[in-house]
């Protein structure tokens, strides 16, 4: 990667910060429009009752690869629709590579393919496709205007929230 683009892809970690994220451990280790490639590591915290990387944990990482591939299209926002098949578990240790690629980035849509496989082995653990809003600029030239994009659109969407909660305690 450029330093250029590093120094987004350090940013983009940085706002992403909330605590659900944090548990997942991504590293970003390819990063251009339409495609990236993400790393983590199956720890105690993500193994389910039969001992293997709950389906949970593999959804949320192929949604945050994918969010973050969706979003180096120029335009980012929400999951809005997601299929994902389990094809092989992920166990306690396992580093798991995630491949993300944008296949139609539209007007109001972005369609990206998602496979999760295992670094060691090259099994594939799951293949996932997730659509997403584009309802907000980004731009991958600059860093300091990511932040300023998430910021804006985090504060309508908390002020969204709290409008809903004011009606509901009406």
């Amino acid at each position: 990667m450029t330093p250029e683009r590093e120094a987004y892809v350090k940013k983009l970690l940085e706002i992403d910060k909330d605590r659900y994220s944090q548990t997942l451990n991504i590293k970003i280790n390819e990063f251009e429009p339409g495609k990236l490639e993400a790393e983590t590591r199956v720890t105690e915290d993500h193994i389910n009752t039969i001992g293997s990387a709950h389906g949970g944990f593999l959804f949320s990482f192929c949604d945050k690869a994918g969010g973050y591939c969706a979003g180096s299209t120029g335009m980012g926002g929400p999951t809005i629709t997601a299929n994902i098949s389990y094809l092989q578990p992920a166990l306690l240790g396992d580093t798991l590579i995630c491949k993300a690629d944008v296949i139609h980035a539209g007007e109001t849509t972005a369609a990206v393919d998602v496979t999760v496989y295992n670094k060691d082995t090259g099994t594939v653990n799951c293949r996932a496709m997730f659509h997403y809003a584009r309802k907000f600029p980004v731009s991958m030239d600059s860093a300091d205007n990511l932040g300023k994009t998430f910021d804006a659109y985090s504060k309508g969407s908390h002020a969204r929230a709290a409008a809903r909660k004011g009606k509901a305690d009406a």
